[in-house]
């Protein structure tokens, strides 16, 4: 799922400088604050090195743009109401009832401290963002071609789950300040992985380093203690060669394959924000739907609606989410839910 508000602090402001009309590029104030809020999100210990900031700015930069640009492609608030659960048929596609419905909106805590900390009223609206699991199954069914019925035909149905409810705002420009937030920390988010990854690997060979060096010092006094053949000394020697041809291949590229301080931090956090594309992608969809969820192709005689998708990318493992800027009342909203008491009476049932 996507890494939301992963630490703490909003760069929403930053966005909102860049965007104001006549704007031209980000102030040197917005870049250092993204900037800072990137060390933060990954490793502090990134500011002992002299003109790291420098070193920063650029990408920075880069993937503060590439944010801008991918979230102004997703389209307009979808507004979620009673009616527009039968009159839009993207937010009939979005959930399997209106008791779905309400249950997505009123599980959110986030939404509900949102709602609570303003004193909402019930005709008060709120936007916020909404992401979603899409998934794809096929299998058979029946359709109609003409006067004739037609039974097991092969369908793909398309569902939505794992809802989650973020970024709630008072306005649709505000919820989208909220996302390019959310995706930018996300990028950061990823640095730090790639960092603790590679620490991870340093240490691994930090270990391999520290056996091999144990097992030449075993056989080195076992030479010394002088109570060898000639063959068990060749033997020796044949493997203390071997192991010392082990550790200068990892002095050579061991350390590098690592993350052993804050040098190699800098450079995997520059690499993350140099190319955001290889982290977080933005696709358009466009599917054509029945009122089951079933898939249609364009030349399908069924009656179906076209609804258009934005799907985000995170990463290289398939960890894909729609995600759909929201408008409700704050009637829509159900109560809120108490769910350590809820599994409380669920375990004592």
């Amino acid at each position: 799922m996507l890494n939301l508000f992963v630490f703490e602090g909003s760069l929403a402001g930053v966005f909102r400088n860049a965007n104001q009309p006549g704007a031209v590029a980000y102030g040197e104030d917005d870049l250092v604050q993204a900037l800072e809020s990137a060390v933060d999100g990954t490793e502090p210990k990134i500011r002992l090195i002299g003109g790291y900031r420098k070193r920063l700015l650029d990408p920075v930069e880069a993937a503060l743009r590439y944010v801008d640009r991918m979230v102004d492609q997703i389209p307009g608030a979808i507004e979620i109401s009673r009616e527009t659960f039968t009159s839009d048929p993207r937010v009939h596609a979005f959930f399997s009832s209106l008791d779905d419905m309400h249950d997505v909106l009123s599980r959110s805590s986030e939404l509900w401290d949102f709602l609570e900390a303003r004193g909402y009223a019930d005709d008060g609206q709120c936007c916020a963002l909404m992401c979603m699991k899409r998934t794809e199954r096929a299998g058979f069914g029946m359709d109609i071609s003409g006067d004739q019925v037609r039974r097991d035909v092969p369908q793909t149905t398309v569902s939505f789950s794992d809802h989650q409810i973020t970024a709630p705002a008072v306005t649709e420009e505000a919820a989208r300040l909220g996302l390019k937030d959310c995706i930018y920390k996300s990028l950061v988010t990823n640095a730090l992985d790639r960092i603790s990854a590679c620490r991870a690997t340093s240490g691994d060979i930090d270990t391999q380093r520290r056996s091999l060096h144990s097992r030449l010092r075993s056989l080195e006094a076992r030479l010394r203690r002088n109570q060898l053949d000639v063959i068990q000394r060749q033997e020796s020697e044949q493997q203390m060669r071997a192991i010392e041809s082990q550790i200068a291949q990892l002095d050579e590229g061991g350390t590098h394959a690592g993350c052993a301080g804050p040098e190699d931090w800098l450079e995997q956090l520059c690499a993350v924000l140099s190319n955001p594309e290889s982290c977080v992608r933005l696709q358009n969809l466009s599917l054509r739907l029945n009122m089951m969820g079933v898939k249609l192709g364009s030349s399908a005689d069924e009656v179906g609606d076209e609804i258009q998708l934005a799907e985000i990318e995170m990463g290289a493992d398939d960890n894909r989410r729609v995600v759909a800027l929201v408008r409700f009342p704050r009637s829509a909203v159900g109560p809120r839910r108490d769910f350590v008491l809820e599994a409380g009476r669920y375990l004592a049932i």
